[in-house]
């Protein structure tokens, strides 16, 4: 008999929570009074100590030493757990196209995954009791897995393809650009799949240079060509008159200084956080405009990508 999972023994998961719709500010602080006013009703859903669902519940009733109740899921494999997930998140009404797509598509790969494991080999000498239970869906033959959540979803095998290929190309924007990929999925900017698995080839850097097309509420729908504007487009510029060099010739260069750069950045830095103390300490953020707020964020992000880039580098060429 499995004991109930205690309270403060629980586990977050960084893939599940990633997985989840983003909430706003305001929205948590909606769900925070709601539950400090009438308490936790919904359960914690949780497997093997893993939260699958409530996190933010989860968060507010540890802080404010709220009661909640706990649901177990059992589950023989991760791909159950995440199949659950996908599930639970597809019953919500509000859920955008963007995220629907994205949680079929996981949830087939989660699913193909979990029959490889409870039925690997489908032949003539296959026991019965490892047999695939048969599914009455004519029109799916071909793909087992398509043919059981077709029947549910109303899907055909071709659909759960395309969205399994959307979800992997999410997946890996996600992990060099969380913007990119929500905007994709809340359905703020509308892409063609074929740009998606585009965008999932970018690198970190390239993907940071999309984020303000991204963010832009005047690029609803994005096309390859504007992608590849920004990417690619380089400012030609008319080419300058020859002049004669007429300089003195260099008698002794100089000599070469391995630290010059970094002496030079070094020196710059503390200027940088005197400005941003400065700006944290005189500024009204409560009454700037959303405008300068995004424009603000989306440099933040950079400049925080240069900067972890920076360490990951002299961290690895590290003589101590």
């Amino acid at each position: 008999m499995s004991r109930k999972p205690h309270f403060d023994n629980l586990k977050l998961d960084s893939e599940y929570q990633s997985m989840k719709p983003h909430y706003s500010s305001n929205e948590y602080a909606a769900l925070e009074q709601d539950i400090l006013k009438n308490g936790c009703k919904n359960p914690i859903v949780v497997s093997c100590r893993i939260i699958l669902d409530g996190y933010k519940r989860y968060s507010i009733c540890k802080k404010h030493h709220i009661k909640c109740p706990i649901k177990s899921f059992n589950s023989s494999y991760r791909e159950e757990r995440t199949a659950w997930v996908c599930r639970n998140e597809l019953t919500r009404p509000e859920l955008s196209k963007g995220y629907r797509k994205y949680f079929l598509g996981s949830l087939y790969i989660a699913q193909k995954a979990i029959f490889r494991k409870k039925y690997p080999a489908q032949n003539q000498s296959t026991p019965n009791s490892k047999k695939r239970p048969p599914v009455e869906q004519p029109n799916v033959q071909r793909n087992y897995t398509a043919a059981v959540l077709g029947k549910k979803y109303d899907l055909c095998e071709t659909s759960f393809y395309k969205y399994s290929v959307y979800a992997t190309n999410i997946n890996k924007i996600k992990a060099k650009s969380p913007i990119v990929a929500q905007q994709i999925l809340a359905d703020k900017a509308l892409v063609s799949l074929n740009t998606i698995s585009f965008l999932g080839t970018l690198q970190s850097s390239e993907l940071l240079k999309l984020e303000s097309l991204f963010l832009s509420p005047n690029s609803l729908r994005i096309q390859m060509a504007d992608i590849e504007q920004l990417l690619y487009h380089k400012h030609q510029t008319s080419p300058k008159p020859a002049v004669k060099d007429i300089s003195p010739a260099i008698k002794q260069i100089p000599q070469y200084d391995p630290d010059a750069e970094i002496s030079s950045l070094t020196l710059t830095i503390p200027s940088w956080i005197n400005s941003i103390q400065r700006t944290t300490d005189r500024t009204d953020f409560a009454n700037i405009t959303g405008s300068a707020n995004r424009k603000l964020q989306l440099q933040l992000l950079h400049l925080q990508s240069a900067i972890l880039t920076l360490y990951d580098i002299i961290k690895e060429n590290s003589h101590e």
